[in-house]
């Protein structure tokens, strides 16, 4: 099976100008906020390590709980597993996270192998991981590994773009919004971006009808 990565900005020109041919509503969003913009992440253990660092956080706090983890050289599996509850917890992370974070440099996964795998395959792989939802391993997928055609439908943020941009009354469910990306396939980590862009010009532009 092919592999389909976004790897430049005309990959998300081309990518924008499908999903509009799909869904006109794509224009819309194209107008009030432009073509996204290519997110390159880190990719192997540091990049789903950070990822659940910051689950249900804000983006300041995950931030400097990172910055603790940067400085005190704690971003590989090794690392990890030589630091004692109690000095993870010192550092930030919850009961649960410290869990999931020995769980990963346990889990042994060859990222260079994962990233060889075609999209089922990869968030398959990572699922199995305790602590490592399918969330994680779809944003994972979407930024680290740069897949094009992968979207995050229990994302909260997507949800409500949809239901602003569709004028829905409320926000579909996760298994709705599935339902919904399906036809913007093969691209729609794309589609991902621009309604993560929409979602945040509506929270600046709050008050204004749509």
């Amino acid at each position: 099976m092919k592999i389909c990565i976004v790897n430049s900005d005309n990959d998300l020109v081309l990518g924008v100008k499908d999903l509009i041919s799909r869904e006109a509503k794509f224009a819309h969003i194209l107008d009030l906020v432009g073509t996204p913009k290519l997110r390159k992440r880190i990719q192997g253990f540091p990049a789903i390590l950070k990822i659940i660092i910051s689950q249900q956080l804000s983006v300041s706090a995950a931030n400097s709980i990172w910055k603790r983890f940067i400085d005190n050289e704690l971003t590989s599996p090794a690392a990890i597993l030589q630091k004692d509850p109690i000095y993870l917890r010192d550092l930030g992370l919850s009961r649960s996270k410290i869990t999931y974070v020995k769980c990963l440099a346990k889990a042994g996964i060859n990222f260079r192998e994962l990233a060889k795998l075609p999209d089922t395959d990869v968030l398959e792989e990572l699922v199995k991981i305790k602590g490592v939802g399918l969330w994680t391993a779809q944003i994972y997928a979407m930024f680290s590994l740069r897949r094009r055609d992968i979207f995050a439908p229990g994302d909260l943020a997507l949800q409500e773009a949809v239901k602003l941009l569709f004028q829905h009354r409320a926000r579909p469910s996760e298994k709705d919004l599935y339902k919904i990306s399906l036809p913007w396939s093969p691209n729609r980590t794309i589609a991902a971006l621009m309604l993560w862009d929409y979602y945040n010009f509506c929270k600046l532009r709050k008050g204004i009808s749509f």
